[in-house]
């Protein structure tokens, strides 16, 4: 090889040097600018999980409240108190409804173990779909279609119209 191709050699090298030294630094750059989304969205990410559990307590707490208030307008204050609770569970949300008596607590899907069993699902059903559609359209009127109150017994039937008036 004669020295005019070495130095032809040599400055192709330097050119690939070059082209490869600015990709590498467009590449850093890239990289800078990736690596501060991230830090964008893991913060982001963790704003909206504290709103999600602000938002989940204060769901809670409302319905909780609403369906246990229902509950208490039928039967004694102590008898019955419904809690909603939200649990992560395999990396998803799950929400868990249980009725809480003088007998111990009771799951909603359980709920016909209990002394009342119908009559209380009834009422927590209908005081359930109440509160849900009280948070979606709070200033509209409720016109229940169907019979939310079949299994209740006799004796509570006119404390069940009174609820329904105030619903």
């Amino acid at each position: 090889m004669l020295i005019s191709e070495w130095e032809q050699y040599i400055s192709r090298k330097e050119g690939e040097l070059a082209l490869l030294v600015k990709q590498q630094q467009e590449f850093d750059r890239q990289m800078q600018n990736l690596a501060y989304c991230k830090q964008c969205i893991e913060e982001a990410q963790v704003l909206l999980q504290g709103v999600a559990k602000q938002t989940q307590n204060r769901l809670s707490f409302h319905i909780s409240n609403f369906v246990t208030g229902a509950l208490q307008s039928i039967w004694d204050e102590k008898a019955y108190r419904f809690t909603l609770e939200f649990i992560e569970k395999r990396n998803k949300t799950e929400v868990l409804m249980q009725l809480h008596t003088e007998e111990g607590t009771v799951s909603l899907e359980n709920l016909s173990l209990v002394r009342s069993g119908g009559g209380v699902l009834d009422v927590t059903a209908l005081a359930l779909r109440v509160a849900l559609w009280s948070l979606k359209n709070p200033k509209k009127h409720v016109m229940l279609r169907d019979q939310p109150l079949t299994n209740l017994d006799n004796e509570h039937i006119p404390l069940a119209g009174q609820l329904i008036q105030e619903l």
